[in-house]
């Protein structure tokens, strides 16, 4: 059997046992030629605002080699770092999202923190080999082993913007190094939840460790907004959700028919329906984070 015909078959059934997990796909499988299929490989679990991710990666080298990311996707860090993002490069630049708050579902690029997986624990093993003689039952059930004991609870621990705030103080209080990006994300959450005394040792932080620093301007750009804005500009809505993955909408506007609506009834003078558009194919574009 080829790689890919056994890539496609794992695929298959890891997406029947995230999808019961509470993970699913926001894309069809892609058929480029009859005898050509290529699974949906990004899955998501939305917590209100928050989405946690899992990706399957294959080697861009088309071999049978491939690794599994995970990833947490935060609305309120979206927002805060797309309009850093605007002040600092304006609203053309790359870099800045346009598409409105909470209407795309994040890709693992997307992710604000994310990691990768090892394979049977071991150091540093994050690719996954398929050769052809390959046991896919026996491959199956390795990644869902690793998947049930370290991926998901991984994403779970850090599905919240209250969880995601105290791992990022855990690790200043560790001592660890901070680039911008970490300090970045600890202070908007801090900000968003109004903790001045934790927010104070932050700024301090920003104001020291980047003077003279190729990153000082966004360090500076994002001072700036901490200091001129309140916590209700940071924070975001609550979505109101009725069951899981599917959000109400008190004033919808051109509100797309789901399988389950029944047609409208025509009027006086029907027009011709077009028909629904395709779902959309997944997308591999990076959201460029300085």
């Amino acid at each position: 059997m080829k790689e890919q015909e056994i890539f496609n078959q794992v695929m298959q059934h890891i997406a029947r046992f995230l999808n019961q997990r509470g993970y699913s796909q926001f894309a069809k499988p892609k058929v480029l030629a009859p005898a050509e299929y290529r699974p949906v490989t990004t899955f998501r679990k939305p917590h209100g605002n928050n989405y946690g991710v899992i990706n399957f990666q294959k080697k861009s080298d088309c071999s049978g080699w491939f690794t599994i990311n995970i990833g947490v996707s935060s609305a309120v860090l979206d927002k805060n770092t797309a309009e850093l993002r605007k002040s600092l490069y304006g609203p053309s630049d790359p870099s800045v999202i346009t598409t409105p708050l909470g209407t795309k579902k994040p890709s693992i690029n997307d992710c604000d923190w994310k990691t990768r997986i090892n394979r049977a624990h071991l150091y540093l093993q994050e690719w996954w080999p398929i050769m052809s003689d390959t046991s896919v039952e026996a491959l199956i059930q390795a990644i869902q082993t690793c998947l049930e004991e370290e991926g998901i609870p991984k994403i779970e621990n850090l599905l919240t913007d209250e969880q995601l705030k105290h791992y990022y103080l855990a690790c200043r209080l560790s001592g660890e190094p901070h680039d911008i990006q970490t300090l970045e994300r600890l202070s908007i959450l801090l900000k968003a939840s109004n903790e001045t005394e934790r927010l104070a040792p932050v700024l301090h932080r920003l104001e020291t460790q980047f003077i003279g620093n190729p990153v000082n301007r966004t360090a500076q750009a994002l001072l700036n907004m901490l200091r001129t804005k309140t916590p209700e500009e940071f924070q975001v809505p609550e979505k109101t959700e009725l069951t899981k993955g599917k959000a109400l909408q008190p004033q919808p506007i051109q509100k797309r028919r789901t399988e389950t609506e029944e047609e409208p009834a025509p009027s006086k003078k029907p027009k011709p329906t077009p028909q629904s558009e395709a779902e959309p194919a997944e997308t591999s574009s990076l959201r460029h984070k300085p």
